[in-house]
């Protein structure tokens, strides 16, 4: 591995065919894949780089799991025509009609992953969603999420940091239930429950009973509305509704929990790089985040996480293919 990242192979476009024939014979698998318990459900927003998103769907695909898309509105024609084809040739892959246009400081994001989980719990069959975006890598097979997501066992796998003070006193905007418009009339009880909150990643892993709680039992509209007007909008809002014990959001953490210090998750894998570029194994550094190469493999193979972020297929095009023998028959050579 030393050697291959030392001279790493540069991603070359493919000259790929995009009928249903040819997508099918890319992306279903050539063996017989086991039943599993209970399928996964993958929302993910995209915006850019096909191959690397097919690729992502291959190396994750099971014929129980269900996988949604949103579109960036910034998304060129190409990328956009072939990420709508998906779903005309696989019958569990879905692409959202509405698109958003997402910035660096996460708006709109809530609304995109929002969008997959309103359609998504219209499909039997899954137990828990992942919340993912564009270059999100998952280093786990479809067997071990199952395993994983059966310890859970209901319990919603969301980062949860203390957020900044001001949060709560910069604006006017009232965060009571009944301002919000959250809960129907019959939940009058409720009304006066205040939102706390929290922040933390985007990617997340929500149990079915969370979903359909988010989806069918609170309105949403309001708060998500608000929430989007905050900078770095799509860190708040599955964070704050996990720790508003009020609310009784299924799966959640607990208020009094948040208060004792960070918790953090088993979703997302991510190296933070403060200082120096050396200090990430790669060299690589975007947004204070080391971009992951090959040199992260041995590491990758040990941790619990379910995905790592960032990776850029363009940066290292050797890296999905280790991950993909790592998961399925732990090989690191």
């Amino acid at each position: 591995m030393e050697q291959i990242a030392q001279h790493r192979p540069v991603f070359v476009s493919r000259k790929m065919g995009y009928s249903c024939e040819e997508v099918q014979d890319r992306i279903l698998p050539k063996y017989p894949m086991e039943k599993i318990e209970h399928g996964v459900a993958h929302a993910r927003v995209v915006y850019k780089d096909y191959e690397f998103i097919e690729e992502e769907l291959r190396s994750n695909y099971h014929w129980q799991n269900h996988f949604c898309y949103t579109l960036d509105s910034k998304s060129s024609p190409n990328f956009r025509i072939k990420i709508r084809q998906l779903p005309v040739c696989l019958r569990n892959v879905y692409v959202v009609s509405e698109e958003f246009n997402i910035d660096s400081w996460g708006k709109s994001m809530n609304k995109a992953h929002f969008e997959c989980l309103k359609f998504l719990i219209k499909k039997q069959g899954w137990n828990y969603v992942l919340l993912l975006q564009n270059y999100d890598v998952i280093i786990k097979s479809v067997y071990e999420i199952v395993e994983i997501y059966r310890l859970l066992s209901g319990a919603n796998d969301v980062e949860i940091v203390r957020a900044p003070l001001d949060l709560r006193i910069r604006h006017r905007r009232r965060w009571d239930a009944k301002s919000l418009n959250l809960f129907p009339e019959a939940s009058k009880s409720k009304e006066n429950a205040t939102l706390r909150f929290a922040k933390g990643v985007v990617q997340a892993s929500l149990s079915r009973a969370a979903v359909d709680w988010m989806v069918n039992r609170v309105n949403l509209t309001t708060l998500i509305e608000n929430i989007n007007q905050e900078p770095f909008s799509d860190e708040l809002l599955i964070q704050s509704l996990q720790i508003t014990d009020e609310f009784d959001m299924p799966g959640r953490f607990s208020y009094e929990c948040s208060q004792t210090g960070s918790a953090g998750t088993i979703t997302r894998l991510t190296h933070w790089i403060m200082g120096s570029p050396n200090d990430c194994l790669s060299r690589h550094v975007r947004h204070d985040i080391c971009i992951m190469g090959v040199e992260h493999i041995p590491e990758l193979s040990r941790t619990p996480h379910i995905l790592v972020n960032k990776v850029s297929s363009f940066f290292c095009a050797f890296f999905n293919g280790k991950l993909e023998n790592m998961q399925l028959f732990g090989d690191l050579d």
